[in-house]
Parts: C-alpha cells; sequence; structure tokens
C-alpha cells in the first residue's frame, strides 16, 4: 500500500465496529475532509435534503465544497439505529458562517453566527456504504446567534 494512501473506509451496518464507522462519517463530514466522508457513498448515492435533490458521490461533493466556502456545517448525533439495510439518525445541525452568507438556504447569516436545526436522517445502505439519503427537519431552525 503507497505510504500516502488512506485506507479503505470501514462498512457501515448494525454491528458495534459499523456504528463507530458511522461516527467517523459524521466526524469526517463535520471537519470537510471531503476525501474521508466521500468513501462511506456508492458511486450512484443520492441525497435527499428539504430542498433540493443531489445525485451522484461527485454531486455531493461539489454541493458541499462549495457551501463550505461560505458555511460549515457540523453534527452532533443524538441517538442512532442501524442495521445492514440502514442508519436512522437524530442529529443537530450546526450551520456557522466562515463568511456572510446573506443567501444561504436555511437562513442568511453574517460571518461568525451560527443557526442550528434539528434533522432526521435516513440512510439506505448497500453493501455497507451509503446508497441513499433522507433528511428531514425535526424541529424549527433556531435564530442566528453570535459563535
Amino acid at each position: 500500500m503507497n505510504a500516502g494512501a488512506s485506507k479503505p473506509a470501514a462498512r457501515l451496518g448494525g454491528t458495534l465496529e459499523q456504528r463507530q464507522a458511522y461516527l467517523d462519517y459524521t466526524r469526517a463530514f463535520s471537519n470537510a475532509d471531503f476525501e474521508r466522508f466521500s468513501q462511506y457513498y456508492t458511486d450512484d448515492v443520492v441525497c435527499e435534503l428539504s430542498t433540493l435533490v443531489l445525485r451522484g458521490k461527485q454531486g455531493i461533493l461539489d454541493f458541499y465544497r462549495e457551501m463550505f466556502k461560505t458555511v460549515r456545517e457540523s453534527l452532533t448525533l443524538h441517538h442512532l439505529i442501524a442495521d445492514d439495510d440502514g442508519i436512522a439518525a437524530d442529529i443537530t445541525s450546526q450551520f456557522t458562517a466562515a463568511a456572510d452568507a446573506p443567501n444561504f438556504i436555511v437562513a442568511p447569516l453574517r460571518k461568525g453566527e451560527f443557526v442550528r436545526v434539528r434533522v432526521l436522517v435516513y440512510y439506505r445502505l448497500r453493501d455497507g456504504k451509503i446508497a441513499h439519503i433522507k433528511v428531514g427537519r425535526a424541529g424549527e431552525v433556531s435564530a442566528p446567534q453570535p459563535a
């Protein structure tokens, strides 16, 4: 193995190790580690957000690379249910503005402000990877607050 190459992502599912892999996925996502979190996706993954649908691993990467230039998202996991076919997660997403984002789809933000929203996320798995993501809001978006 090449010394600079990262190891392949662990499979997701219901075992303790697979649930730990999900925590690795959420950490990688929150840290904008695109290479690491995208290893958990199938190439044809579909992500259904409240206002748009992202298609394919590259489509998700392109969307978040652009978004993270102005607004970073971090995930706090509250509850997780997982088996070999899917994962259901109760999460709080925090969106923090790294730059002014007056047109940010969740809420207009000024640099340094953040909002939080509770979401329920259902992931369908195929061969231990995420093949489909469905995100639904489980609460109201908080008022913008200084970071």
